[in-house]
């Protein structure tokens, strides 16, 4: 088994689909490399993008970097980010869990 070693920008890695830290150890950061080798930036068209738009069915992928200078929109409270375009758009609720204004 051959050793290979990647290597991330903190907020780059941090912000990736898959990563997590549970008792001090990073899960899913392996994967999020590999994904981000092949990963187009919708801002600056280089490869190494990490964070999706989290509307569903939007195709747009970003650099850390490239996310802040783009007019989206990142939601520190669970590491998720809106592009430009959806950052004003609300997410509807599932069936059943509407609420009714009376």
């Amino acid at each position: 088994m051959e050793l290979c070693e990647y290597w991330l920008h903190e907020d780059c890695g941090i912000w990736a689909a898959g990563v997590f830290l549970v008792k001090g150890r990073v899960y899913g950061l392996e994967e999020a490399v590999k994904v981000a080798q092949e990963t187009m930036c919708s801002a600056c068209s280089e490869p190494g993008a990490t964070l999706g738009c989290f509307f569903k069915g939007c195709p747009n992928k970003y650099h850390y970097r490239c996310a802040l200078q783009s007019d989206g929109e990142l939601m520190e409270e669970n590491l998720s980010m809106k592009c430009k375009k959806h950052k004003n758009k609300r997410l509807k609720a599932p069936p059943g869990n509407q609420r009714e204004d009376r």
